[in-house]
């Protein structure tokens, strides 16, 4: 049987800046957009020193969160988004900051990659005390179940995989491995 240590820190990059507050011992990442630009090769327009601490859709980004603009049916949304930077092949009408980059899907996916860190060292591996697991379950080694979360009978969870907390695995379904 696995172990978890729910009081455990999570050990993420030292070039993250801890953000305080939130009260669970989880840091935050949060990284200046010419860091974030240097990561991915690409060219600041507009201010870098302006602070990123997540990434999302450019329809659902908010405030601190950059996006992306690979496909051009997405252009019309450069002037509403509430990111606070763009990633994206030329400079479009977007009003804040932009890296640009030939390729912005690879450069947002290196971004992702950038935000989740290594899933293997920001979670503790093992069976957290209050996760609920079905029977006939099939978990590999290496694997990292988080608090509150329920695996449904017949489930399959491949080898290194980490469910984050409070997700629910339906009754049967299979995950890969090295998946978050």
């Amino acid at each position: 049987m696995f172990t978890f240590d729910p009081g455990g820190e999570y050990n993420l990059s030292a070039r993250i800046r801890a953000r305080g507050g939130s009260g669970t011992g989880f840091q935050m990442p949060s990284y200046l957009l010419k860091e974030i630009a240097s990561v991915v090769g690409g060219e600041v327009i507009g201010d870098g020193s302006v602070e990123i601490r997540g990434v999302a859709g450019i329809k659902e980004a908010v405030p601190g969160h950059i996006t992306f603009l690979a496909n051009p049916k997405y252009e019309a949304y450069l002037g509403s988004t509430r990111a606070s930077a763009v990633i994206a092949a030329g400079n479009g009408d977007f009003a804040g900051p932009i890296i640009r980059i030939d390729n912005p899907y690879l450069a947002f996916l290196k971004v992702v990659r950038l935000f989740a860190g290594n899933p293997r060292e920001t979670y503790p591996r093992g069976i957290h005390p209050t996760a609920v697991i079905g029977s006939r379950v099939e978990l590999g080694d290496d694997v990292a179940v988080g608090p509150y979360v329920v695996i449904e009978d017949g489930a399959r969870i491949g080898f290194g995989t980490t469910i984050r907390p409070f997700v629910c695995v339906g009754e049967g379904v299979t995950i890969g491995s090295d998946c978050l």
